[in-house]
């Protein structure tokens, strides 16, 4: 673990420290649990932003692809069904639900190394959950607010995977094109009984967010 932790810091330095970058920050967007893990208990200057959205939206977006014929991924296979995606989709369910509570358990290790952050939250009020973000890094966010204020396109620079819109180039913090609707309430009634434990503990059925 010494040595895999030496192999991290010195290739952030090398990143942050090169002429093209000469950064002081270096996000890993890596959805590997076992990575936050990892940097909690060996990195000391690592935090971690646990960014979390609501299973119906997740389920949209796996029945929107489901039914272009795009498929789904589940452990690093793709499947690709007919007509039925129930199967699918309750997967894509209990996955959420295992992944977040696997990261609450990651959480314990360092918890004021830890911030989680709504995606609902984030869409409504970049603002705020900016200064948060800032506030828990010690990072001035300034750039990032000024372009979400007067609504500036960020550029999406060297990337290796991520969605669709990795090959766009840029994009602007758009609210309106936060949400994609059309699920069966089927599939919206079995997501929320599944996931109610932690909907409930991270606050969606306060709100009402997007919930029954």
């Amino acid at each position: 673990m010494r040595r895999l932790k030496g192999f991290c810091e010195d290739i952030a330095g090398a990143i942050g420290g090169a002429e093209s970058a000469d950064k002081e920050v270096i996000v890993d967007s890596s959805k590997e649990i076992t990575r936050a893990l990892f940097l909690l208990r060996f990195v000391s200057k690592a935090r971690i932003i646990h960014l979390v959205r609501h299973p119906e939206k997740v389920l949209q977006s796996d029945y929107y692809r489901l039914k272009k014929g795009s498929g789904f991924k589940f452990l690093r296979m793709r499947f690709t069904p007919g007509r039925w995606y129930g199967l699918f989709l309750f997967v894509s369910a209990a996955s959420w639900l295992v992944g977040n509570l696997l990261l609450e358990i990651v959480r314990w290790f360092g918890k004021d190394r830890f911030l989680r952050v709504r995606y609902e939250d984030l869409i409504a009020s970049p603002i705020e959950e900016l200064i948060r973000i800032e506030r828990f890094l010690g990072v001035s966010l300034s750039d990032v607010k000024r372009k979400v204020e007067k609504e500036e396109a960020f550029d999406i620079g060297h990337n290796i995977g991520g969605n669709y819109m990795r090959m766009a180039g840029s994009f602007v913090l758009d609210p309106k094109k936060a949400s994609r609707s059309g699920l069966p309430k089927g599939y919206i009634l079995m997501v929320n009984v599944i996931c109610w434990p932690l909907l409930w503990a991270y606050g969606y059925y306060s709100k009402m967010s997007g919930t029954l």
